[in-house]
């Protein structure tokens, strides 16, 4: 497992890109981690500022977390927010 998000989505650019399932970013060559790391910083880059589906998306999974000191109430919001951006049509959980 890669140890940060721009690692697990150069990992995820490269597999994709070689057509594999591999996306062992610790095999990779620093060449191709740059180039890689290149690309993900570019698309994470693109996904810093939610479209008005994320940000909905993320207040419904919000309000559906109470618990103050739960974790989830940032890190579930931020996946929902990111599933929408994935999928054009997301159903929220309910």
């Amino acid at each position: 497992m890669t140890d940060t998000m721009v690692a697990r989505v150069a990992a995820a650019i490269w597999a994709l890109q070689r057509d594999t399932d591999c996306n062992d970013y610790s095999k990779l060559t620093a060449a191709t981690k740059a180039l890689a790391d290149k690309m993900a910083r570019a698309a994470i880059t693109a996904m810093r500022e939610p479209t008005e589906a994320m940000r909905q998306a993320g207040v419904h999974e919000h309000a559906l977390t109470s618990d103050p000191g739960d974790i989830d109430q940032v890190s579930a919001p931020w996946a929902a927010m990111i599933d929408s951006a994935l999928n054009p049509s997301p159903t929220p959980r309910e």
